[in-house]
């Protein structure tokens, strides 16, 4: 059965519009025996019609039509082969065995498909007698011996299936299988796996058709390769299997360490571009103030005191003794004879000491007292008597053989911290360095006791300072500045990055997702493609590669119902047979009202254009005629009304139309007065006939009393009935005054005058005269003619 004109028209428009899926798959089909023993056709008789003692004289000459058709709950003979058609040559007689490649065709047949196998069909193998020795050709005789007319179901498989088909004289012997073509796989072919090793996947294909990744690749389509072990994964990435690149800010072999700020010459980092400055250094971004001279390089000797007083600037307090900038000069006490009394002076770094003589004692051997009747001790101390003279108990803080110095408790260095001691009476005083207090200046004052460091910064207490460590994503010496992480343009494939605290968020750009929108959003999860069609991504869209019939965005259109419903394979017959019609609706088949709908919208609206476009000229075209022909018929109407005007004073006055005028009319006022009413063009020939007047006055009688030759009368007489004037009598004989005389030579007529025929009319003023129906405007009271 053929579909309709109009249901062909619309699929052929639409299989132009549409690409269809290429191969898929194969049916192969084997014969291996076919036995025709009596070589006899279908009907019983003889392929060559010839019988002898029962038995046909010649052999056939068999060749075979295969027929592979969609599945038909009742099989139609006359139906068109849907999925496929192959004729034989002659291939052997009455019986014989069929081998692969013999015979002049490959066995076993091909029947390629390019679309979704469906799993079931219908399949007619006809075995035929070729009357002619070349073997068959379109519209060869031919006479058919057996047919086969099967339904099955067949799954794709390497595996052959055998039948055996047997008949009354004939038996076949058949084999068939369904495979898919290279790089197709699944349960109907339409799953395309091709091996690939490219920028878009690099994988290999399982027998079962699934992508199996090639070394040092992963991910849905083995696009990502696979980094080094250890490779940070976020600061570090791999273009290439087992390797591991820097992302900006970071190095080393696993991208784990960061780069500090360009410059930073005293300080480290934990993220990238941050210079934390280390102790005793200083600065906005390069850490290069030193803050603390003092403690880095020791310039103070002999336990000096060292102050800090500046970037790279110090002051030394020196010990009692020293001198210099950096009290590298000892000074010699000795020098001022300190000792009395010839003692001798010896310098011992820190001061000096007197040994007295013999006699003499205290610190400067001032004393030559020997007992206690002369109070040698000073400072409170008691004197205690002696044999060989005395001895004195210092009081606390006293020394010497008359208590006479007081005691260095200095000496011992009991401060702390680089503290100044500074001896006191019964005890000392600590000077402490900045940052140090306490008796012994052993307490460092908390810098950090006011939380100095911004945004969650740790302090760390220092010497008189203090140290902020930052948390990630902030630096500056109190951690004030957010360090922006957008700088290294961590957002790829067109996304805008927006800077946070120690992170970014990237606003992908359409079709890609992740932290740093670097992965492609496959649109194919969610099986976009119906009616098995075959998905492909591609960036923010997808391509779906449609079976045969089906086509649009989604393959979601049929363009034509080729293949019926099927009924489960479960309730397939395994053999042939009739079975009852199921009407099974398929939603999915559009009606061909829906399809000339397509067709007209495509078509209708451009065939609605172009008729508009026409009418539009049409209109045009006609306005510009009309208003030629209203012009037209403007001139002609203005000719008319100067005809009309023409016969009216051509006419002949009536018998009692005037009484006679005197010669006193052609008076040049009156002549004057009366040319003045025509038009310009005309005055001047006005004038011309009123002197001629008298000289035709004669002709103009005779014409109008007597009946007029035929000459002249044939120039008059379609003028004469014209005149009808309404009131005034008119005299035939004589002009009266006032009219106006209009001369026309007609050069017909030599009646009027042997070299010159002339009508003479008259026509009466406005001023004087009646006024008679006319037609024409007052501009055109004077008409030549």
């Amino acid at each position: 059965m053929r579909p309709p004109p109009t249901k062909t028209l619309l699929l052929a428009i639409l299989s132009t519009l549409f690409c269809q899926v290429t191969g898929s798959g194969v049916f192969e089909l084997s014969l291996e025996r076919f036995a025709n023993g009596q070589g006899v056709n279908s009907d019983g008789n003889c392929c060559s019609g010839i019988r002898e003692q029962g038995l046909c004289k010649e052999s056939c000459r068999t060749f075979f039509r295969v027929c592979l058709n969609h599945y038909q709950s009742t099989i139609s003979q006359n139906l068109k082969c849907t999925f496929g058609e192959v004729t034989t040559p002659i291939v052997g007689y009455n019986s014989f065995k069929l081998e692969d490649s013999s015979h002049g065709f490959s066995n076993p047949i091909q029947l390629p498909f390019d679309f979704a196998w469906p799993g079931t069909f219908t399949l007619i193998i006809e075995a035929w007698h070729s009357e002619i020795n070349a073997g068959p050709s379109n519209d060869s005789p031919r006479e058919l011996i057996t047919q086969i007319s099967v339904q099955r179901s067949a799954q794709i498989s390497d595996e052959w299936g055998h039948f055996t088909f047997t008949s009354e004289t004939t038996e076949l012997e058949y084999k068939y299988r369904v495979v898919c073509d290279a790089n197709y796989f699944g349960a109907g072919c339409q799953d395309l796996c091709k091996p690939r090793d490219d920028r878009f996947g690099h994988y290999t294909c399982s027998a079962n058709g699934t992508m199996q990744c090639r070394e040092g690749w992963t991910g849905k389509y083995c696009e990502q390769a696979i980094c080094l072990e250890g490779c940070h994964s976020d600061h570090g990435y791999c273009e290439n299997p087992y390797e591991c690149r820097c992302r900006l800010g970071w190095q080393g072999n696993l991208c784990d360490q960061c780069i500090p700020y360009p410059g930073c010459q005293h300080g480290s980092c934990t993220v990238e571009w941050e210079c934390n400055c280390d102790e005793g250094w200083g600065g906005a971004f390069f850490c290069n103030q030193d803050l603390n001279f003092c403690t880095h390089h020791q310039p103070c000797r002999n336990q000096a005191t060292c102050t800090n007083t500046g970037e790279g600037s110090y002051t030394c307090e020196c010990p009692h003794g020293f001198t210099g900038t950096n009290c590298e000069i000892a000074l010699d006490d000795c020098q001022i004879q300190p000792c009395r009394n010839n003692g001798t002076c010896t310098d011992i770094g820190s001061g000096y000491q007197c040994k007295c003589p013999s006699g003499f004692h205290g610190r400067h051997c001032e004393s030559s007292a020997t007992s206690c009747s002369e109070r040698p001790c000073k400072n409170g101390a008691t004197c205690v008597a002696l044999p060989t003279g005395y001895q004195c108990q210092c009081m606390s803080g006293y020394v010497g053989v008359n208590c006479e110095s007081e005691r260095d408790e200095c000496s011992s260095q009991p401060c702390r911290n680089n503290g100044r001691c500074i001896d006191e009476n019964n005890g000392y005083r600590c000077v402490c360095s900045p940052g140090f207090s306490g008796p012994q200046c052993e307490e460092n004052h908390n810098d950090c006791s006011l939380g100095p460091c911004l945004n969650g910064g740790s302090c760390i207490d220092m010497v008189n300072d203090f140290r902020c460590h930052c948390l990630p994503g902030f630096a500056g010496s109190l951690c004030q500045t957010n360090l922006d992480d957008c700088l290294s343009w961590p957002c790829a494939n067109g996304a805008t990055c927006q800077d946070l605290v120690n992170d970014f968020s990237c606003l992908c750009s359409p079709g890609f997702t992740g932290k740093d929108c670097r992965d492609n959003i496959n649109e194919c999860d969610q099986n976009p493609c119906q009616n098995g069609g075959n998905c492909t991504d591609q960036v923010n869209d997808f391509g779906c590669a449609c079976p045969r019939d089906f086509f649009g965005k989604r393959c979601e259109i049929r363009s034509g119902s080729i293949y019926p419903p099927l009924p489960a394979p479960s309730t397939l017959p395994p053999t042939g047979g009739t079975l009852e019609p199921q009407a099974v609706r398929d939603e999915s088949i559009l009606t061909l009202q829906q399809l000339l709908l397509i067709v007209c919208v495509g078509v209708g609206l451009p065939v609605l254009l172009i008729i508009f476009i026409v009418l539009v000229l049409l209109l045009t075209r006609r306005r510009s005629r009309l208003r030629e022909s209203e012009q037209k018929d403007n001139v002609q109407n203005e000719h008319r009304s100067m005809n009309n005007k023409l016969s009216s004073i051509e006419s002949p006055p009536p018998p009692h139309a005037a009484p006679p005028v005197s010669s006193s009319s052609s008076s040049p006022s009156q002549t004057n007065n009366v040319c003045l009413k025509v038009t310009n063009e005309e005055h001047l020939r006005c004038n011309n006939l009123i002197e001629q007047h008298q000289a035709v006055k004669e002709c103009h009688k005779e014409t109008l009393h007597r009946p007029p030759p035929l000459r002249c009368s044939s120039a008059l007489a379609p003028h004469r009935n014209n005149y009808a004037p309404s009131s005034g009598n008119y005299s035939s004989s004589e002009p009266r005054a006032g009219d106006v005389h209009i001369e026309k030579p007609i050069n017909k007529d030599p009646a009027c005058s042997p070299s010159r025929a002339s009508i003479f009319f008259l026509e009466k003023p406005l001023a004087s005269s009646p006024v008679l129906p006319t037609r024409y405007p007052d501009e055109m009271l004077a008409t030549e003619v």
